[in-house]
């Protein structure tokens, strides 16, 4: 196979040649390789050149990185990547690349090929190009308290809680306070279910747009009675603070 010698004259990483020898005229679909210094290759997408009516038609290609999702466009049409995602076009064709993240998504902006930032990006079609989009989740979370109403005593954190969002992995247990968080939740609608052991179990609507969410539950409640327990704790004949704690721990299943 024909080789040429790659010059880089102006340092960098551009590295430029010349081969004159297409000699019958018809179409020819030339593709490029490079070898690094440690002997990694790489493969160009093929340009296709038409010797005769002199047209070259170089391919565009799109490719997607991260973990988000999003949908790249071209105008003048042929690419919709998604599912299509290369397109030749006869040069010097200039195509803009339009990004669109899913929702849920962000676009974090294009990398290669000659186009920057996050802005649709205009191309000349000279030579091949390969050009990757970046998409990422967004991100947001739940941030909230358990708390019951007992024996007298209000707003009594409940650690041996379980609080998840229904139908999803998400899933924690509150200090011993009774703060939560849920983090790092795609955006969407959910519902948050908060239970325990012999309490009444709490669920609320939660919307995520990609910010921190302060949720307010009201104060959960004994499913059984208190008389079930009998829990005077410090011995004293009352029954004060400490021993409606040590009672809801018994009925929250947080001590035997």
């Amino acid at each position: 196979m024909p080789t040429i010698k790659l010059n880089n004259p102006a340092g960098g990483s551009r590295f430029e040649g010349t081969y004159e020898n297409f000699t019958l005229s018809g179409e020819y679909r030339i593709t490029f390789y490079a070898r690094n210094g440690t002997g990694n290759v790489s493969i160009s997408p093929p340009t296709i050149l038409t010797v005769g009516s002199q047209t070259v038609t170089p391919t565009l290609a799109v490719t997607k990185s991260g973990t988000g999702l999003g949908m790249v466009t071209s105008a003048p049409a042929g690419i919709t990547c998604g599912s299509d995602c290369t397109e030749t076009y006869s040069t010097p064709a200039s195509v803009t690349l339009t990004a669109t993240a899913d929702t849920g998504s962000t676009f974090t902006g294009w990398t290669t090929g000659g186009c920057t930032g996050t802005a649709p990006c205009t191309v000349t079609m000279d030579t091949a190009r390969t050009i990757n989009a970046g998409f990422a989740l967004i991100g947001g979370s739940i941030i909230g308290r358990v708390s019951v109403n007992f024996l007298g005593h209000n707003d009594l954190g409940v650690k041996n809680a379980t609080v998840s969002l229904q139908g999803t992995p998400y899933t924690t247990t509150p200090d011993i306070d009774g703060n939560f968080s849920l983090q790092n939740i795609p955006s969407g609608n959910y519902t948050l279910v908060i239970s325990s052991p012999n309490i009444v179990t709490v669920t609320k609507s939660v919307s995520i747009t990609g910010a921190s969410v302060q949720v307010p539950l009201p104060a959960m409640t004994i499913s059984v009675p208190a008389s079930y327990v009998k829990g005077d704790a410090n011995d004293n004949q009352k029954i004060g603070l400490e021993d409606a704690v040590y009672i809801l721990q018994v009925l929250s299943g947080a001590r035997q």
